[in-house]
């Protein structure tokens, strides 16, 4: 196996957007089966100097009535950016209920953009 030069969009022939979990996973080509596939079991870990610094979030307390989308769409405007919530609070299953009271690490809007920039070097590695 080895990855991939051709992009999702040479393979599908759809443009994923900026915000696309997908991006994070690179395309993989085995040569075995002539398969292309995403590598979904790739791991990101947050910097830690960064996960700790206080300056870059607001704090979310869970409510009965929220899930992953509805608080993204509360603070980015779109309920795709969920991922970035799972991912900074370090959920393991972001499939699993938020148990209310519960407060969260909502990374502030302004970097935003800097995520989403850097997935396609994060992609490249």
């Amino acid at each position: 196996m080895e990855k991939s030069t051709k992009n999702f969009y040479q393979l599908t022939n759809h443009f994923l957007s900026n915000s696309s979990e997908l991006n994070l996973f690179p395309i993989i080509f085995d040569q075995a089966t002539n398969e292309y596939f995403l590598n979904i079991f790739r791991c990101y870990v947050l910097n830690k100097d960064v996960q700790s610094n206080i300056l870059f979030y607001l704090t979310h307390e869970v409510s009965d009535s929220d899930w992953f989308d509805t608080i993204s769409n509360r603070y980015y405007g779109t309920p795709s950016l969920w991922w970035i919530i799972a991912m900074i609070n370090s959920m393991i299953n972001p499939f699993e209920d938020l148990t209310p009271g519960t407060n969260l690490k909502i990374l502030r809007p302004e970097y935003i953009y800097q995520v989403l920039r850097e997935m396609e070097s994060i992609a490249a590695l």
